[in-house]
């Protein structure tokens, strides 16, 4: 997280939103660089950060999806040892 000024002269914080995959700003309000200095302090860095679902699947499950897609969209072809 930083502090950017944009052309109307405001302060803003710029960081990534790990959700999202891109970078966000939040304004300060503020023209003065020592009051936006002191509202990116008060900002918890981890406050943006959510915690991600953990979509955990076992390898069997997980091979037998990739079955399911794979037929809908190929032909599958018998196993031979």
């Amino acid at each position: 997280m930083y502090l950017i000024r944009r052309s109307n002269g405001i302060y803003y914080v710029e960081y990534f939103d790990f959700t999202t995959g891109k970078s966000k700003r939040i304004s300060t309000g503020t023209r003065d660089k020592k009051t936006a200095q002191k509202f990116l302090q008060s900002l918890n860095p981890y406050q943006q950060m959510v915690d991600l679902p953990k979509n955990q699947i076992s390898l069997q499950d997980f091979y037998d999806e990739y079955l399911k897609f794979v037929g809908s969209t190929h032909k599958i072809l018998p196993e031979v040892y």
